[in-house]
């Protein structure tokens, strides 16, 4: 039997490119087998087509917000073990809004002479693998403040330059701020949103929301809440499960109305595996169930919701003494371009978070004693020889790196 290194690299390439991303440590166990392996596994060309075969990169970990600590406190949580993979961190003082394209968005205190306004914020920009972060210039106009309803999200550049996320954590990345004035004597709020360039590292002009008289008094929702990215489109949640839509081509802001009958339920927009707009949802008919809607558009160009798929907890959870109420168990994140979503479900008097992949109709517990928002971490990542180490993070505050190919999705 011929050994490992006497295999044809071509042999060696169909097999890996078999592996599926569905074990978030599988790539990096094989990129330790040896360093033809680890070459093989590095070629830019099996990426690209080992993303064309199984279309999604793996769930590496996800960031949450820790409770009882104040102002801010969040935490990376790595899914499976392997050597060079991200490492559990505690981020204090670092309030988590956003993760895509292997970076994380989180708000933290400024610094600098507006660090003595009491409750003024900057943006930090975190890469997990290299444990490097970059705080952002802080927008001219308004300050960024925690009273102020407001969200944001990163996206490779690649998203609005035509590119193919084939080296994002290396690449130039843009930061969209949508942010709800305050209201003023009648009530009413005033929505804009600005987008950071890492190319010139400075912010955009200000746009103003065009339905912001017909909608408004409809806030951004303050809860940290993931945003969904549905083609040239980004969406965030309102505070009333409205959507505020931004189009990165021509920075429009709009408002739609939420679904029928979804004022103010729980409800998590997401992008869905054929690329359309959705949401996930509790639903009690007659048993508890999650279900799947996505947004269809008619003949005459309107649109409406379908419902799609749906798993009743009793058959995901069999062993899992669920609270029957339907407002017990919420949807709290989901993986962008996967079936994967995340689930806190109340049980014994407490939540636990549960990471739910509907093709499968699995679910697999990843946090006790908890509800809140959860960010995944989704990225495809094989430690290299060290010819190919990682270069710089753009405009990045730390010298701390790792050799590491790296294409975030």
């Amino acid at each position: 039997m011929a050994s490992l290194d006497m295999l044809a690299d071509d042999l060696v390439r169909e097999f890996l490119i078999l592996l599926t991303p569905d074990d978030p440590a599988c790539l990096l166990r094989a990129s330790h087998v040896c360093s033809r392996w680890r070459r093989i596994l590095a070629d830019p060309d099996f990426y690209r087509r080992h993303r064309a075969l199984h279309g999604a990169s793996p769930i590496l970990g996800f960031i949450h917000v820790v409770r009882g600590y104040l102002p801010y406190h969040s935490r990376f949580v790595p899914i499976g073990h392997a050597p060079g993979g991200p490492a559990a961190r505690d981020l204090p003082g670092w309030l988590v809004l956003d993760c895509r394209h292997g970076r994380a968005l989180f708000v933290t205190r400024a610094t600098g002479p507006d660090r003595k306004v009491q409750g003024t914020l900057d943006f930090i920009v975190w890469n997990p693998l290299t444990n490097t972060h970059i705080r952002l210039p802080r927008p001219d106009m308004p300050p960024l403040h925690f009273r102020q309803n407001f969200n944001a999200a990163v996206l490779c550049a690649a998203d609005t330059e035509g590119g193919d996320h084939l080296d994002c954590h290396r690449g130039h990345f843009h930061v969209v701020y949508v942010w709800t004035q305050p209201p003023d004597m009648s009530g009413r709020f005033l929505i804009s949103a600005c987008v950071y360039s890492s190319v010139t590292r400075r912010w955009g002009e200000w746009w103003r929301c065009r339905d912001s008289a017909r909608y408004s008094y409809f806030p951004v929702d303050v809860r940290p809440c993931p945003s969904a990215r549905v083609g040239d489109d980004l969406y965030f949640r309102g505070s009333r499960s409205h959507m505020f839509q931004y189009k990165l081509s021509t920075q429009h802001l709009s408002v739609e109305q939420p679904p029928p009958d979804m004022f103010y339920k729980s409800l998590l927009y997401m992008s869905l595996q054929d690329g359309g707009l959705g949401y996930a949802t509790v639903q009690q008919e007659p048993n508890l169930c999650i279900s799947l809607w996505s947004r269809e558009t008619l003949p005459n160009g309107d649109a409406q919701w379908a419902r799609g798929r749906a798993i009743e907890l009793d058959m995901l959870l069999p062993n899992v003494a669920i609270e029957p109420a339907y407002n017990n168990t919420v949807v709290v994140g989901f993986a962008e371009g996967t079936d994967v979503i995340f689930v806190a479900v109340r049980s014994h008097g407490t939540h636990d978070i549960y990471m739910v992949q509907f093709n499968s109709q699995s679910a697999t517990k990843v946090l006790d004693n908890y509800i809140c928002s959860v960010f995944p971490y989704k990225t495809f990542c094989i430690p290299v020889i060290a010819e190919t180490a990682a270069g710089k993070e753009p405009g990045e505050s730390s010298s701390a790196r790792q050799s590491h190919q790296v294409a975030g999705n």
